[in-house]
């Protein structure tokens, strides 16, 4: 195996699981579903950090919402910062991080808890671009930035599997750089690399942090002059960047690349693993959306919300005779071989039409064919009965002349 064969085998490791992607969506619509009824000036609420910019990975996928409120919103940045706050904490345990609100988010999957940081800002003019967060730290109290520049810096830079491979190294190595700081590295140090191959510039890049960490420089993209980094880019974390480089290197001489990123009968495993998982793409409610006719064309004034009960009764019992047990929740673990009775509320108060899609997943689902994933037509109350072992999901479309105007976001379920 070449060396750019075994770092692409370490990259598609590192790809998140359908159950994972699915999560963070999940996750992202609870926190848009918490924050859109609190505030008259409807915040614009999007992925941002890694998620945005395509540059996720498996060992560590927190991610970054953005929750923008228009420039003619009158509050103060400080005052709309903990407004957020005081929303986020009747749900979440939040901690106030410089200018972000941090939630911790237990895992699904054994794996290290992640979390979620929603940054509050105000858009500096109409045109919805240039933004202001507020900074609880230091001598500013705002800082000027641009979701849509840094996204492009990264992409554009062309260098996004060097930035994976770069945040695993980070994590493996628990330097704790900023991943903002290591992404700008990566693009400063190989944006006129002549390397043709990914292991040649990875090389490349741990022998400049070595040799010349102190003539690299750094600037926010949003704004160079403005957005001073040096206290996330200082002397001790140079310092510390520049021998583990030094280090990375020497074992890669003594004992190769596997010593760095895994071993490849490990790294052949996981992705195993993945393949047993369902593609989300498989499933994705656009495509599926597209083929009966239907736009998505999200309006963020209206919500759909998913409730679910759980009932006791036989296959062929009539609703009726199915005996209530009790109301659940997301993520909850229910018994096989009950029914289940899902009602989608919104507040669209227009004729419309409800669309669900159920997907199945599991060896027991694939053996019975009965994955599912299709998009239909149907009421306001669905049932289904469960009958196979794995995790499950269900999600409804509220669609006004062929126009999906709001959607519930996954409703998970395990049996």
């Amino acid at each position: 195996m070449t060396i750019t064969e075994y770092l692409n085998l370490v990259l598609k490791s590192q790809k998140l699981s359908d159950d994972q992607k699915v999560q963070l969506s999940d996750n992202r619509d609870q926190v848009e579903s918490l924050l859109r009824d609190k505030f008259a000036d409807t915040p614009l609420i999007k992925f941002a950090g890694s998620k945005a910019k395509g540059t996720m990975i498996r060992e560590n996928y927190d991610i970054d919402i953005a929750c923008y409120f228009p420039e003619e919103c009158d509050i103060s940045l400080k005052d709309l910062y903990d407004d957020v706050c005081d929303k986020l904490l009747e749900k979440y345990n939040v901690e106030k991080k410089t200018s972000a609100l941090r939630i911790r988010i237990p895992s699904n999957d054994g794996a290290i808890d992640s979390h979620i940081d929603v940054v509050p800002g105000k858009f500096s003019d109409s045109e919805n671009k240039d933004a202001f967060l507020y900074l609880r730290t230091g001598e500013k109290e705002r800082l000027k930035t641009n979701i849509k520049v840094h996204i492009d810096h990264i992409i554009k830079s062309g260098l996004k599997k060097e930035i994976k491979l770069a945040k695993l190294w980070n994590i493996k190595n628990n330097l704790n750089v900023k991943t903002f700081v290591l992404e700008l590295l990566v693009v400063e140090v190989l944006k006129s690399s002549s390397e043709k191959d990914i292991g040649g510039r990875m090389t490349q890049f741990w022998k400049k942090l070595k040799d010349y960490i102190n003539d690299i420089v750094i600037e926010d993209p949003a704004n160079p002059t403005g957005n001073d980094l040096s206290d996330i880019f200082n002397e001790q974390i140079k310092s510390t960047l520049s021998l583990i480089a030094g280090n990375t290197l020497k074992t890669i001489n003594s004992q190769g690349w596997e010593a760095i990123f895994g071993n490849i009968n490990t790294l052949q495993e996981q992705i195993e693993l993945n393949k047993e998982k369902i593609l989300l793409e498989d499933f994705s409610h656009r495509k599926n959306l597209i083929s009966k006719g239907i736009k998505l064309n999200l309006n963020k004034n209206y919500w759909a919300k998913v409730s679910a009960s759980l009932y006791f009764g036989l296959p062929t019992h009539k609703i009726m005779n199915r005996r209530f047990l009790n109301v659940f929740l997301r993520n909850s673990f229910l018994p096989k071989f009950h029914w289940l009775k899902y009602k989608v509320d919104t507040n669209v108060n227009v004729p419309c039409d409800i669309f669900w899609q159920v997907v199945n997943t599991g060896d027991e689902a694939r053996t019975a064919t009965g994955l599912r994933g299709e998009i239909f037509k149907g009421e306001r109350e669905r049932w289904e009965r469960s009958e196979y072992k794995g995790k499950h999901w269900i999600e409804a479309f509220i669609v006004v002349n062929n126009e999906c105007i709001a959607k519930s976001g996954p409703f998970f379920v395990v049996f």
